[in-house]
């Protein structure tokens, strides 16, 4: 069943008008109408936090029962996922090594790549992002290994 009809469905179930649940949501009637009608898609994830909590549900059960079903044993993950695990776990960052020529970027060429992954957050692109992070996180790191200055700390912390 598609996202838009479980929420008509769980709506229904808790007596909810699409108006009631418009102003539960901050949304307007039209847009529940188009949500529930499957013109109007889910895509943005704060969006789903906010119609599971109205509805009080867990958003995984809300978006997919058999995902929630499943519950550890979760679908293989894929390789961009992997290298951003191994990004996350790396502790050689702060080291510069014959191993890896290539050069720190510049704080301005940081900044733009730390912008362009919130963007594609922001879009919900999270397949470019995941791609992307593994070597942003280690360039993000590298730089501030070399810098040691608060904008670069920040870059990082992006």
């Amino acid at each position: 069943m598609p996202v838009g009809r479980r929420v008509a469905y769980w709506r229904s179930r808790r007596n909810l008008s699409q108006q009631q649940f418009a102003d539960m949501v901050g949304r307007s009637k039209s847009w529940v109408d188009k949500v529930e009608r499957g013109v109007r898609r889910l895509d943005r994830v704060s969006v789903l936090h906010e119609i599971a909590a109205a509805l009080r549900l867990d958003v995984a059960s809300f978006v997919d029962p058999v995902e929630a079903d499943r519950g550890d044993r979760a679908a293989p993950v894929g390789p961009s996922v992997v290298e951003l695990r191994s990004a996350l776990a790396r502790y050689d960052t702060g080291v510069r090594s014959a191993a890896d020529p290539r050069p720190i970027p510049p704080p301005a060429r940081l900044r733009q790549a730390v912008d362009h992954g919130w963007l594609s957050l922001q879009h919900a692109a999270y397949d470019r992002l995941v791609r992307m992070l593994p070597g942003l996180l280690v360039d993000a790191q590298r730089a501030r290994a070399d810098r040691r200055d608060e904008a670069t700390a920040g870059l990082l912390g992006e």
